[in-house]
């Protein structure tokens, strides 16, 4: 997998978020809202594995993490995330939708955090 390297602001999707209400499972979409304290992409902090975002309203905390990224390019010690990784969301799995149009970081996806940086 491979994408537009995510940014602050970008949006992650589930199509099926549930917690076992009467409204469940619906879908949901929201925005990342932390990124790297210092490095940028288009102007906005990029997001790496475990960066958060909030979703619409559901009958959970309304969150998501960012579960997936690059296997080889890290950002303050912590994977790469990007358009198209995997996303976990208080509800169900998800994945980041929006990106960087002309920052691509393409290789294959990883999980999980750590290495260097």
């Amino acid at each position: 997998m491979s994408g537009g390297q995510g940014r602050l602001g970008d949006k992650a999707q589930v199509p099926a978020d549930a917690h076992g209400c009467v409204a469940c499972p619906h879908p949901t979409l929201g925005p990342a809202i932390a990124g790297s304290p210092d490095v940028l992409c288009n102007n906005l902090p990029a997001l790496r594995v475990d960066d958060p975002g909030l979703h619409a309203a559901c009958c959970g905390p309304n969150t998501w993490k960012a579960l997936t990224g690059s296997a080889t390019v890290f950002i303050n010690n912590k994977k790469s995330h990007r358009m198209l990784d995997q996303t976990r969301h208080c509800g169900g799995m998800g994945k980041l939708i929006e990106g960087s149009p002309n920052v691509i970081i393409g290789d294959t996806e990883s999980s999980g955090g750590g290495g260097a940086g």
